[in-house]
Formats: C-alpha cells, sequence, structure tokens
C-alpha cells in the first residue's frame, strides 16, 4: 500500500518501480510454495497462508501480512477453525501496528465471538477501546482478561490508566 501510494506520487522514480517488480516476484514465489507441518504433511491453504502471513510479520511487512492473513481467514474451511481464529487474532496485531483501532476492535471481536475467553484478542481489543477514549469498554476486556489469565503486568498498568480515565469521565 505504501509502495503504491509512493507510486502514485513519484511515478517516474526507479527505486520504487525496482522495489515493485521485486516484491510482485517474491509475492509470487511465495504463493507456488507448498508448505508442510511438523509431521511433514502438506498444510491447507488456510494453514499455508497463515504461516506466510507469520512470516511477513515476523519481516516488519505489516501491509503485506494483513493481505496473508486476510487469505488464510477467507480460505479457512469449518475444520480450520484455529486457523481462523489465529488469523484474525495476528490481523488485528498488524492494524494495532498501523493505529487502525477500528480495524482492531472489528478483528478481536470475531475472535471473541468464536473463542469468548481468548485473551489476547481481550487484550488487544482493551488497548484499542483505549486508545479510543472508550475507558469503560476497555476496563470491561481488561478485566474479562485478567480474569481469564490470572492477570500480567500489561492488564494490571490497563486496568489502573483505564479505571483513571473512567473516573475522570
Amino acid at each position: 500500500d505504501v509502495l503504491q501510494k509512493g507510486l502514485r506520487v513519484e511515478a517516474g522514480n526507479r527505486d520504487l518501480k525496482t522495489l515493485q517488480v521485486e516484491i510482485t516476484k517474491e509475492l509470487n514465489a511465495m504463493k507456488s510454495k507448498t508448505r508442510k507441518g511438523p509431521d511433514g504433511k502438506l498444510l491447507s491453504p488456510a494453514a499455508s497462508a497463515k504461516e506466510e502471513g507469520n512470516e511477513q510479520f515476523k519481516a516488519g511487512m505489516h501491509d503485506v501480512a494483513i493481505r496473508w492473513y486476510t487469505r488464510a481467514i477467507v480460505l479457512s474451511k469449518e475444520e480450520d477453525r484455529e486457523i481462523k481464529i489465529a488469523s484474525l487474532s495476528n490481523r488485528a496485531t498488524c492494524y494495532a501496528q498501523h493505529h487502525n483501532y477500528k480495524k482492531v476492535i472489528e478483528d478481536t471481536t470475531r475472535v471473541l465471538e468464536m473463542d469468548p475467553k481468548h485473551v489476547k484478542a481481550l487484550i488487544r481489543r482493551g488497548l484499542a477501546y483505549e486508545a479510543t477514549e472508550k475507558y469503560k469498554l476497555g476496563l470491561e476486556d481488561m478485566r474479562e482478561a485478567q480474569a481469564v489469565s490470572g492477570g500480567s503486568p500489561v492488564i494490571s498498568q490497563a486496568i489502573s490508566r483505564l479505571t483513571h480515565n473512567v473516573r475522570y469521565l
């Protein structure tokens, strides 16, 4: 997405065009990859797309990772429930990196509809609510995350901040 915007601004930029060609080649090569799981069996298309998203995320390519996680979500079948949950949760993390809190809330809400006790989704959504000044909703999610997980420093600190903000609404 950033590359496309750059090309719109500077259509004649050779470096951007070269980078676009390299990225396109790499994506095409990745699409043709077949992935195997730890047991040596081929992964489902959804699992393969999720793994590619994980690799792109680790490389800091959040926009590319979002596309792979989206593909995993779309390709997920009923038996791929855990893959769908993980892909939604991971995509929410990518959106958080871009401060797109509306999308974080959408994806984590979908995760929580499938798994109401998903601690990472509760934390991510709680932090997204905090960032969008929906302090009461954020506090509810953080309290639920604390109840489910037993707590963590991230949860405790968020509860403290959110409680303070709710008091001063």
